[in-house]
């Protein structure tokens, strides 16, 4: 059965985002806890700020267009790489972060993360190590 949707623009297509300011590592773990079986929540931890994350429909196809252009380049290119998705990133007490896309590039190491951000203002991401 097909379903037409008059308004594509519906809940499964909108990110939705919670920000928890002046947030502890502790309080981070315990909603890690309470999370770690829901599908498709992103939870992040960075200067002491909690985000919250479920991406919609949109977010998820631009992020797979943009790891599918990596893929191609790096190919043509000859680049050594190795795709990790989404796992989390996380130095313990500082911060947690689950990437759109991540990639370990070449025979030394280096990694690239990959956020999608439609939102700038929510977008605070840094590396880590």
């Amino acid at each position: 059965m097909v379903q037409m949707v008059a308004n594509p623009l519906n809940s499964e297509t909108i990110d939705r985002h919670f920000l928890y300011i002046d947030r502890t590592w502790a309080q981070f773990q315990f909603l890690q806890k309470g999370y770690e079986n829901a599908i498709g929540v992103r939870l992040s931890f960075f200067e002491n700020r909690v985000e919250v994350f479920m991406p919609g429909r949109l977010h998820e196809r631009f992020s797979e267009l943009i790891g599918s252009l990596l893929t191609i380049f790096f190919g043509l290119k000859g680049i050594a790489f190795f795709p990790d998705g989404s796992t989390t990133q996380e130095r313990d007490g500082f911060a947690s972060i689950q990437p759109d896309k991540s990639y370990c590039i070449g025979s030394e190491g280096y990694e690239i993360w990959i956020w999608i951000c439609f939102s700038v203002a929510l977008c605070w991401g840094k590396r880590v190590r």
